[in-house]
């Protein structure tokens, strides 16, 4: 196993300006292994762990696996499958929550498969910080370490938070987390205290932050820092968003397949450009459709003319 993923399997109903779907295929860890079975399309590559309730749906399960994805590390449980819905309008830079039906999520209890253990790549999506500190326990010594998190657990599990991204070497959070999390409204000076952990729970006499930390700004693009360098790209200009449910997954699951497929341990400031520009290109498809239709869907022709063109606007 090269990547393992762990975060929700969940069914959203999910409403915009463009329409309704109800309970379509979603969490976080589904978009994240859709994403990244594109570039580690290979069998065996990618591993996901999460939990299901006897409600889930087989030919959800089915689809995954056709796409190479390791379903062993999926847990099913008496109960229902999670669910959440949520509405989008305006610029949906943010979706209203109007339901979240935990289920047997509320009994996520990962455990990492024995053999996958020794995986030098690990994404643990956004679930409590809690639960990710156990899964990176379980790993042996993983190369790469990314999080996600949410505005939830920085307001009320700051510190499980804090010791979680002191033990990650990438943090995706978006830019209004960021700020949050350092309480400084300049995106530059806050990325700079939560990598440095002065904003982070004891500060930095405790410790240092995530070495690498990347700002999602949604339609306006992303802002990553590592130690002696920054990299800024813009998103791709999409003229149809549908719906934004899943981007940041699609996009953090696509950087670590990115790391996993060229096999760096210690990726270099070109190595992550890359990774930005495929994973800016992968979310760029899902904001054009519901849930994860449209990574189902997309084939890897359109796929690669997107990326040409998207490499052609920022000039690489």
């Amino acid at each position: 196993m090269d990547l393992v993923l762990v975060g929700s399997f969940g069914y959203d109903t999910i409403s915009t300006q463009h329409g309704t779907v109800k309970d379509t295929l979603g969490g976080a860890a589904v978009h994240a292994g859709l994403a990244a079975s594109r570039v580690l399309h290979q069998e065996g590559r990618v591993g996901l762990v999460s939990v299901v309730g006897e409600d889930v749906v087989t030919s959800d399960l089915d689809l995954l696996e056709s796409r190479n994805l390791d379903l062993t590390g999926i847990e099913t449980l008496a109960g229902q499958t999670f669910r959440w819905a949520g509405h989008y309008e305006g610029t949906m830079d943010q979706a209203e929550t109007l339901s979240t039906d935990l289920n047997v999520l509320q009994e996520f209890n990962p455990k990492v498969p024995e053999e996958w253990r020794s995986a030098p790549y690990l994404f643990c999506a956004n679930i409590h910080p809690a639960i990710q500190a156990s899964v990176i326990e379980q790993m042996e010594s993983p190369a790469l370490v990314a999080v996600d998190s949410m505005n939830l657990w920085i307001d009320i599990e700051r510190e499980a938070l804090s010791a979680v991204l002191r033990r990650a070497d990438i943090a995706f959070l978006n830019e209004a987390e960021v700020r949050m999390l350092a309480n400084e409204s300049n995106l530059v000076l806050a990325m700079r205290a939560v990598r440095d952990g002065s904003a982070l729970s004891g500060g930095s006499q405790v410790g240092p932050g995530p070495q690498v930390l990347v700002a999602k700004k949604g339609e306006h693009g992303l802002l990553m820092v590592a130690d002696g360098y920054t990299i800024a790209m813009p998103a791709y200009p999409s003229r149809d968003v549908i719906d934004p449910t899943g981007c940041g997954d699609t996009f953090a699951g696509t950087v670590m397949a990115c790391l996993a497929e060229s096999g760096v341990e210690n990726p270099t400031e070109r190595d992550f450009r890359d990774a930005m520009i495929h994973a800016t290109v992968a979310a760029s498809f899902v904001v054009g459709g519901f849930g994860t239709i449209p990574m189902i869907e997309l084939d890897r022709g359109t796929y690669h003319a997107r990326l040409d063109r998207f490499r052609r606007i920022i000039g690489i």
